[in-house]
């Protein structure tokens, strides 16, 4: 498939050109942050081969992908993508970063450029719910990693298990309304968390090679709220959420601006508190 009917085809709800807000979001996330559920396993990989191979699919700003290959200096990381306005920020960190083992490569996830069996590593953080071909897009994921020592790590949030403190119904109601719009983007799973192990079990990975846990998002320190709420006010007024929910009959846009402001405040609250649930897989193929 060309890269054109790739981007046809891809029904991302952020869009292969997502705004300002969605990337800077997007862009607070770290392999310090988001990987502790596989970086023991990543870790002994780097020792048993310090050139080993990596491919982050999905990976966005790359923000998650820099960290990873800074624990790997000796071996090759490559991000993967296939929106242009993400990769060429990822770009941009790696070159002031001066982080040198790692290139990016636009493309599709239903038909990665890759041989069989050419990582020893292959990574992704929320994306595989966005992929509508679940199950499709994991087997591309086991095809191109190694057989016999290769694993697969992948980690989803489900989003229906979203809670904040101190309880603020327009946050609430704001959530649910950033679900129905998700959810109206054709197969965009919602729960993705919970289904990754049935997804990788129907790729055609042993359930016994399976390691299946869970782990949470938790902002409670100022520095915390306002590095994950800070996105949130312009990404419900302005671009996708805002189009999809005014369209849908989802809110009005008064009623976004509302919600904009509980996010404010809950960011302001000193006691405020937000977690959210994640199923993370790691894979031995």
């Amino acid at each position: 498939m060309s890269l054109q009917a790739a981007e046809e085809k891809a029904r991302y709800f952020q869009g292969l050109k997502p705004q300002e807000d969605t990337v800077k979001g997007h862009g607070i996330r770290t392999a310090e942050g988001e990987c502790q559920y596989m970086l023991p396993s990543f870790q002994q990989k780097i020792a048993a081969n310090p050139k080993l191979r990596l491919l982050d699919v999905g990976c966005g700003p790359g923000s998650i992908t820099l960290g990873l290959a800074r624990l790997m200096p000796d071996g090759e990381a490559i991000g993967f993508d296939l929106s242009d306005t993400v990769l060429a920020k990822a770009r941009e960190d790696a070159q002031k970063q001066g982080v040198t083992n790692l290139n990016f490569v636009r493309g599709d996830v239903y038909s990665l450029p890759f041989e069989d069996g050419y990582f020893d590593v292959v990574h992704t953080h929320q994306a595989v719910a966005h992929f509508h071909e679940h199950v499709q897009a994991i087997k591309e994921l086991v095809r191109v990693t190694k057989k016999g020592g290769g694993i697969i790590c992948m980690r989803e949030g489900d989003l229906h298990s979203f809670r904040c403190y101190p309880h603020h119904p327009l946050m609430e109601e704001c959530w649910e309304m950033v679900i129905k719009c998700f959810k109206s983007n054709h197969d965009t799973a919602t729960d993705a968390g919970m289904r990754l192990k049935h997804w990788t079990v129907e790729a055609g990975v042993p359930r016994e090679n399976i390691t299946a846990t869970a782990g949470s998002w938790y902002f409670h320190t100022p520095e915390g709220r306002q590095v994950y709420g800070a996105q949130w006010p312009g990404r419900i007024t302005t671009g996708p959420f805002a189009e999809t929910a005014v369209r849908m009959g989802f809110a009005t846009k008064e009623r976004l601006e509302e919600y904009a402001e509980a996010w404010r405040q809950w960011m302001a609250d000193p006691d405020g508190v937000l977690f959210m649930m994640h199923g993370q897989v790691v894979a031995e193929l």
